[in-house]
């Protein structure tokens, strides 16, 4: 690895976040993570029951 390869990795890892480092950052988007794969969890089991997801109220 070169040594401009380097520091394009290190000014990646070392970014930050409106004040937040990169642990906060991954941390918060493991949380929305959760939640889409919640959503689409839901989403895959009501197709899978047969429920129609177009109909209308």
């Amino acid at each position: 690895m070169s040594e401009e390869e380097r520091d394009e990795l290190k000014e990646l890892t070392e970014f930050e976040l409106e004040g937040a480092g990169f642990d906060e950052a991954t941390s918060l988007l493991s949380v929305f993570d959760l939640f889409y794969f919640i959503l689409a969890g839901g989403v895959a089991f009501a197709v899978a029951a047969g429920w129609d997801l177009t109909e209308q109220m």
